[in-house]
């Protein structure tokens, strides 16, 4: 595959989205550097107390922007280097009126007509593991936007048409940011006020429980156009991509040299029989939740009643506890009376003069307990499509691995059940069969392979396209020898539930 090779032209899909959407023709070239940063005195006391973190093995790291010229490489690969360690990751940029750059500032007046008026000092720039941009409004309001920019070559392993048509439909039905405009490689969404995960994270028994819910949920949401399962034909576009690749290093050529692409196919075209036998349902997946598509705000919570997402509230939490006590709820009928209330989401709670305004009900609640510790988001659906609900559970455990890729860590079947139950029946986790949860447990770990095999074959294309210092090859080897790994007892688990079913 060469380098010329035209599969996706980022301006048209700029051009060609929802025209509800705000689009331009700009493009942001990746080698800019932002805008250079004046440190204050306090920057020599905030690198030594680096060090100083850094050598006590605290779980952070602080990285300290000192008046040099901002260097998005480096950052990506600090920010890498901080995820494989597990660690929180920030960004101490001690500046003094960091401002955006003239180009940008005018892709954001092109992409928004609202503020096309406003002035140079209207727009700041800041970086928070994302590029995040404000626009301070004429009327002094202040709007907060990610600016996401596709990564060079990146065309070549995502659909970028795919994801732009889910974005909406996925952010309407509460997952993500949502999509304000796009621009010839890259778009802008609304700000999402959160942590990103880590791979240890996702097996805490409350988060477990609240993403199989969420995972649930995003599985109902109907995205228009074909629902045709793209698993293998993503499989199949990667193999036809990663079949012909030339390497300029010797080095790596050699390396690739030793890829059996014969012994893969005829894998990929065994594991699709065994998998096809299970007749898994399509849903719309996310294929790609990891901990770093899943972000938590510990300071907003989600609550329901029984479970029901008709009556779920928001509530915003301050330090000092819940900072707002009135809220609307859907009224029911019977379903909104006190003893049909979850006791355990609630300690106490009693009536107010409650009000029928617009099919609603007006409560008070005095001391309210949360299912969860905060309000959990999945973001980035650039690998979004129609595919097996087995796949996306599958590809999802195997992230409990996390950036060393320690497939010790992934979930028991213990674990496994667990989080099954609250996938299948979300309000009644308890009334989930055993019959249910070996079906799923046997379909989940064959498509488990197909993720091996999916990001194997992947990380031969990004060896080749991808301008990121990582080793792809060795990553596809480590993948592709998990895979064989798993294959005999994977097998051997779906073999015995068909002959028992």
């Amino acid at each position: 595959m060469g380098a010329a090779e035209k599969i996706w032209n980022a301006t048209e899909v700029a051009e060609t989205h929802s025209s509800e959407i705000p689009s331009s023709s700009r493009t942001i070239d990746h080698s800019l550097s932002l805008p250079e940063m004046r440190p204050r005195i306090v920057s020599v006391f905030c690198f030594f107390l680096a060090f100083l973190l850094i050598s006590l093995n605290e779980r952070f790291i602080c990285c300290i922007q000192f008046g040099m010229m901002y260097n998005p490489v480096c950052c990506f690969k600090f920010m890498y280097l901080s995820l494989k360690l597990e660690k929180y990751c920030w960004f101490v940029h001690v500046v003094e009126g960091l401002r955006y750059g003239a180009a940008e500032r005018e892709l954001f007046k092109d992409l928004f007509k609202q503020w096309s008026n406003l002035d140079e000092s209207d727009f700041s720039l800041e970086t928070v593991s994302v590029l995040k941009v404000s626009v301070r409004e004429k009327d002094g309001s202040a709007v907060s936007t990610t600016v996401r920019l596709y990564g060079p070559n990146t065309e070549y392993v995502i659909d970028r048409q795919r994801e732009l048509q889910a974005i909406p439909h996925l952010s309407a039905a509460g997952f993500g940011a949502k999509l304000l405009g796009v621009f010839g490689n890259g778009m802008v969404q609304s700000f999402i006020d959160a942590r990103t995960l880590t791979p240890s994270d996702m097996r805490k028994p409350k988060l477990m429980v609240e993403i199989a819910k969420q995972l649930r949920r995003f599985h109902e949401v109907e995205i228009p156009g074909s629902r045709e399962p793209q698993l293998w034909n993503d499989i199949s576009k990667f193999f036809s991509r990663a079949l012909t690749l030339k390497f300029d290093d010797s080095e790596k050529q050699k390396k690739y040299e030793m890829v059996s692409f014969e012994e893969i196919n005829k894998e990929i075209h065994g594991l699709k029989a065994m998998a096809d036998r299970f007749n898994a349902p399509v849903v719309f997946c996310h294929n790609d939740l990891l901990s770093g598509n899943l972000m938590l705000n510990e300071n907003e919570e989600l609550y329901s009643i029984n479970g029901n997402e008709d009556l779920e509230i928001e509530i915003l939490q301050n330090k000092t506890g819940i900072c707002c006590d009135h809220m609307v709820i859907p009224f029911l009928s019977e379903a909104v009376k006190t003893q049909g209330m979850n006791s355990s989401f609630f300690e106490k709670i009693y009536w107010a003069d409650y009000k029928l305004l617009s099919a609603a009900l007006i409560i008070t609640i005095d001391t309210i307990r949360s299912s969860t510790s905060g309000k959990l988001y999945f973001i980035d659906f650039e690998y979004g499509s129609y595919s097996y609900r087995g796949f996306d559970l599958g590809n999802h455990f195997n992230e409990y691995a996390g950036y060393d890729c320690d497939y010790n860590l992934y979930p028991s079947q213990d674990e496994q059940f667990n989080f099954f139950r609250h996938y299948l029946k979300p309000d009644t986790p308890h009334e989930v069969s055993e019959e249910a949860l070996d079906a799923l447990y046997a379909e989940t770990n064959i498509y488990m392979l197909a993720s091996h095999l999916y990001w194997a074959i992947w990380a031969l294309i990004q060896a080749k396209m991808s301008p990121i210092d990582f080793d792809y090859l060795s990553y596809f080897f480590l993948r592709y020898n998990e895979y064989k790994k798993q294959k005999e007892k994977c097998f051997s688990l779906a073999q015995s539930y068909f002959q028992s079913h």
